[in-house]
């Protein structure tokens, strides 16, 4: 006696993260690929045949969510020829399109917020002993710097004081000491 077994229909997963199709009903079924190339193998999974009648899972076949692995040659021979139809075709398209400019969008995005990373500088504020800086580190947007003086919390009260030099940096600008001997004029 033999047994017949129906060939399995395996289904691989090529987005990069783990993807989950489940039908709509309440005791419907629900597959978890892991994401593609997983080492684990779980980027491949089996799904009943019913799937193959469900438009929500045929839009993501077309869409190249999921590629069929292994099935009956009928079946892929069938499946080929409805995802290969114009229509089908021209969406897959659309869609893809779409997905490229939301990538590209995200991106612009990221690298807009690049440019506000927090770095760090010494305080160039006086230090309490009167010799020297402060030294203390100041936090400042990547964008900020230069547009003011990294002073500390108590030497922030100093900024007026402060003139950009000529190699980008910051001096305290003010009176000059008196000298001995000086005139004062009045």
């Amino acid at each position: 006696m033999s047994i017949a077994f129906a060939t399995p229909i395996l289904v691989r997963n090529n987005k990069s993260g783990p993807t989950v199709f489940a039908e709509g009903t309440d005791n419907g079924a629900e597959v978890v690929w892991g994401g593609a190339n997983d080492p684990t193998g779980s980027d491949v999974q089996p799904v009943p045949e019913r799937f193959l009648a469900n438009n929500d899972f045929l839009r993501a076949l077309s869409r190249e969510t999921f590629t069929i692995e292994s099935a009956n040659p009928d079946l892929i021979e069938q499946l080929a020829a409805h995802l290969n139809s114009p229509a089908l075709k021209a969406q897959a398209a659309a869609f893809k399109q779409s997905q490229a400019a939301q990538s590209v969008a995200s991106v612009e995005v990221i690298e807009d917020k690049a440019q506000n990373e927090i770095a760090t500088a010494p305080c160039i504020g006086p230090s309490a002993r009167g010799t020297g800086t402060c030294g203390t580190l100041v936090p400042f947007k990547e964008s900020d710097k230069g547009n003011k003086p990294a002073l500390c919390n108590s030497h922030e009260s100093l900024a007026s004081q402060y003139v950009p030099t000529e190699d980008g940096g910051w001096a305290r600008a003010g009176l000059a000491p008196r000298q001995a001997n000086q005139h004062i004029l009045g």
